[in-house]
């Protein structure tokens, strides 16, 4: 997961990084929850993608 959010959005890697290094918090956990939460919003965007490309097979001018 670390690796291809690495490769794909480097700014954001170096983000998370920076804000987990920042925290009075567990830096491994702050990391850990970002890279989560990264993937998480990720995905729902590419479902909500394919979503409208669905309703767009479905729509007639």
């Amino acid at each position: 997961m670390i690796h291809y959010i690495k490769e794909e959005n480097p700014e954001i890697n170096s983000a998370i990084i920076e804000a987990a290094n920042n925290t009075e918090l567990d830096p491994k956990a702050v990391a850990l929850g970002a890279y989560m939460t990264y993937i998480l919003l990720e995905t729902a965007m590419k479902e909500d993608s394919a979503d409208d490309i669905a309703l767009r097979d479905f729509t007639t001018d």
